[in-house]
């Protein structure tokens, strides 16, 4: 093995260590990565390349975001804090601007994180197994308790396992996965990794993953004017999702928890859990991004052009909860949950439109170069960014900044 291959084994047992969530021989190794990846692939010219590349300054666009907001923050410390957290994000494209892959290495990159996911979801089953005998509750087997072994939230968990699907689908036309067998072993893979998202039970991600299937389906079977065998695929993923809804009820009952859209702010009762009886009384996922959004954005009103800078974030939003009597939040010490409007909360109209500038012209190019993948794996992180803060978490840091470099720099592989 040449010292060539250093950085690619470097970045597959990054990926694994970071889905498994031993994230601090993770952090080790993406150390070892940046630097052996500039010393091997880097010169003088790659460096100016760089540089010029808007593609790598559009995906540093958070950390600058970041790193401006700080500049008129009150609260120098926890405004650090957010920058140090999002490092990553400044540190990942440039090795993956310079790394170079051949195209089989590339496939055996996706291959890997598809293996992963998959034990990752077999260790959290094992796990669930393990505490169902000793309680007898089936509570284990959903949600969050799934992914307890692999340090890991269900809502961000999710968005792993739906980017392994389409890279399964992606390896079993023109990657590893296309002999006939190990077609077999691709459906078999996705059936298996279908059911353990909807035990996840994280409502968008099902949603967005079974939409992105049918969308998927109509066009299979238009351009290849497949008929029969697409409606009967259609009909049995139809079927599919009835008995998945008849086997897992605690995950039909996260979505029927939403069915509520009113709400007071005074309101101390529990969120509604899979667990437990459902209330309209009670607090559900819906009504409390909508408590807080709202008062997110008095606080935009208040700061519209450049917000209230990076580090007053806590300070600011815990402010807008008080003054409309919102203990329940500041008690579960909630953030924001949507990434666009975290940005223009910190950074304000400004801000905003960078960040959104920053997800679309990539994917302009993206679409130039064909390059789907890239393409299919913004549109996952997209929806996500609508009920979650997933750069304000170190799992969804990495995950953000690995990914979408390794995919948009792909066309640059040799």
């Amino acid at each position: 093995m040449g010292i060539s291959k250093f950085p690619y084994w470097l970045l597959i047992g990054l990926i694994a260590t970071y889905v498994f969530g031993i994230m601090l021989v993770a952090n080790i190794l993406l150390g070892l990565f940046f630097i052996s990846t500039i010393l091997i692939f880097a010169d003088k010219s790659s460096f100016k390349s760089a540089l010029a590349e808007v593609k790598v300054w559009c995906l540093i666009v958070p950390f600058l975001l970041t790193a401006i907001g700080l500049l008129y923050s009150e609260n120098l410390s926890s405004g650090l804090n957010y920058l140090e957290m999002r490092a990553a994000i400044f540190l990942l494209p440039w090795p993956l601007y310079f790394l170079r892959l051949s195209k089989k290495e590339f496939d055996t990159v996706l291959f890997a994180f598809i293996v992963c996911c998959l034990i990752a979801a077999i260790i959290g089953l094992t796990n669930a197994y393990i505490n169902y005998l000793e309680s007898s509750d089936t509570g284990f087997f959903y949600n969050n308790w799934l992914v307890y072994p692999v340090n890991n939230q269900a809502v961000y968990f999710s968005v792993y396992i739906n980017l392994a699907i389409v890279f399964i689908v992606q390896q079993m036309q023109t990657g590893l996965l296309q002999s006939k067998k190990r077609l077999i072993l691709g459906i078999i893979a996705i059936l298996f990794l279908l059911a353990f998202n909807f035990m996840l039970a994280s409502r968008l991600s099902l949603v967005i993953i079974f939409l992105m299937g049918f969308v998927y389906l109509l066009y299979w079977i238009i351009t290849e004017r497949r008929y029969k065998v697409g409606l009967g695929l259609l009909g049995s993923v139809l079927i599919l999702i009835f008995i998945m809804a008849i086997a897992m009820p605690k995950t039909v009952k996260r979505f029927k928890s939403i069915a509520n859209t009113s709400y007071s702010f005074e309101n101390m009762r529990a969120e509604n859990h899979f667990n437990k009886e459902i209330s309209p009384e009670n607090w559900n996922g819906l009504t409390l991004r909508l408590a807080i959004w709202t008062c997110a954005l008095e606080v935009v009103e208040k700061h519209p052009i450049v917000g209230v800078g990076t580090g007053d974030y806590s300070k600011e939003l815990e402010g807008a909860y008080e003054s409309k009597g919102f203990q329940y939040a500041i008690e579960k010490d909630y953030g924001i949950h949507n990434q666009y409007l975290y940005f223009l909360f910190i950074t304000g109209i400004v801000g905003l439109i960078i960040f959104l500038a920053s997800i679309m012209v990539p994917i302009y190019w993206a679409f130039a170069e064909k390059n789907w993948l890239y393409i299919l794996f913004i549109l996952l992180i997209a929806c996500a960014f609508l009920t979650e803060n997933i750069l304000n978490k170190y799992t969804g840091i990495v995950f953000f900044s690995l990914m979408s470099g390794l995919l948009l720099f792909r066309e640059k592989k040799s």
